[in-house]
């Protein structure tokens, strides 16, 4: 026995319309979900390279400083210098052919000042590794940072050459 009711005509049409509409917003929504998810997960791999590489900076600077003796030569720097991909320190900006892994700008910035828990040690250098990166969290270029600084200190100042022979009463 079939049953008729009236004025159901288009009824059916409207009920598919309105399931597939409901099913297009939770397919669009679940897409940015992963879209979001993908391009935070890029984000963090980014922003944790980044750190790394401004760590790798930083110990190379300490290297040279403390085996090579640059301390002096690194003290007359006054502008940005590029520590590219092979850890060399470039006496120049960085430029496209000098970024690491084709994406990141590794620059140093020396600065003089005095070192340590109320500024008690005299002759220190700043050293600050700064890793730039470009990514689509923004729009402009290099405008993600990691910096690390750490301040060294030229020992050659901090003690005296000669030493007295002989000490006077106590």
């Amino acid at each position: 026995m079939l049953i008729k009711f009236k004025n159901s005509s288009g009824q059916t049409l409207v009920e598919a319309i309105i399931a597939l509409s409901l099913l297009v917003i939770i397919l669009s929504a679940t897409a940015v979900a992963v879209l979001t998810s993908v391009n935070n997960s890029v984000f963090v791999k980014q922003q944790n390279q980044a750190n790394k590489l401004a760590q790798q900076g930083l110990e190379y600077m300490r290297d040279q400083i403390s085996n090579n003796n640059m301390i002096a030569t690194y003290r007359t720097y006054t502008d940005a210098k590029c520590l590219n991909e092979q850890n060399s320190l470039l006496n120049t900006a960085c430029t496209a052919n000098d970024y690491v892994f084709d994406q990141f700008k590794r620059e140093v910035n020396f600065e003089s000042g005095n070192c340590g828990a109320g500024n008690t040690f005299v002759n220190g250098l700043y050293v600050t590794v700064t890793v730039s990166w470009t990514s689509s969290k923004c729009t402009a270029a290099f405008c993600n940072k990691k910096s690390v600084r750490s301040c060294f200190l030229d020992v050659s100042k901090q003690f005296p050459t000669t030493y007295p022979t002989a000490y006077q009463g106590i």
